[in-house]
């Protein structure tokens, strides 16, 4: 709950809403969430009676105004699932992240896409946890903490790393299962 309380979060590639609306409860100063501009009236309905600023973004498109903050936190769920929009969601992380945002990933391994040696490329990837997928398709759910090259917060990762009870892996295996249901 501290990753979240008090601070700007970005929900990117936000879907139905659900990761924003556990943002929302977690007490985020701001939460806004973007999504294709295609998603982003699903969007906007299932977040509609939260305080959730919703922004249609194609992630190789200009930042719209609303995305120029700095915030204290991205959260991406399951946005690695092409490979040929990795080179973009590396790009939007290097758009919207300052040096100061912490960005946790969320990811179902499909063991078919270099997505991390493309992120590698810009940004320091620790590994903070690993589930088995009871749901839906098996698979194993992935939680990673993202931070842009010679960071402070590189450090918080490497305490994430070592013990995923921190309040970092709590928060990102509720937000995965929120996801699930």
């Amino acid at each position: 709950k501290d990753l979240v309380k008090g601070k700007r979060v970005l929900d990117l590639g936000a879907g139905c809403g659900a990761v924003s609306l556990a943002l929302v409860q977690l007490a985020a100063l701001q939460v806004t969430a973007t999504d294709r501009p295609e998603v982003s009236p699903l969007l906007a309905a299932n977040v509609a009676e939260a305080d959730v600023v919703v922004v249609p973004w194609l992630w190789d498109s200009e930042v719209a105004a609303e995305l120029q903050v700095e915030f204290d936190l991205v959260i991406a769920c399951d946005v690695t699932y092409h490979q040929h929009l990795l080179a973009s969601l590396s790009r939007a992380l290097l758009a919207v992240c300052t040096a100061n945002t912490k960005i946790l990933l969320a990811h179902h391994d499909r063991r078919i896409l270099p997505w991390r040696e493309q992120l590698e490329e810009m940004f320091d990837v620790w590994h903070i946890h690993k589930s088995e997928l009871q749901w839906r398709e098996k698979g194993v759910l992935e939680l990673f903490f993202v931070c842009r090259r010679c960071h402070k917060h590189c450090s918080d990762a490497e305490t994430a790393r070592k013990d995923d009870s921190t309040d970092l892996g709590a928060l990102l295996k509720r937000i995965a299962l929120l996801e699930a249901d």
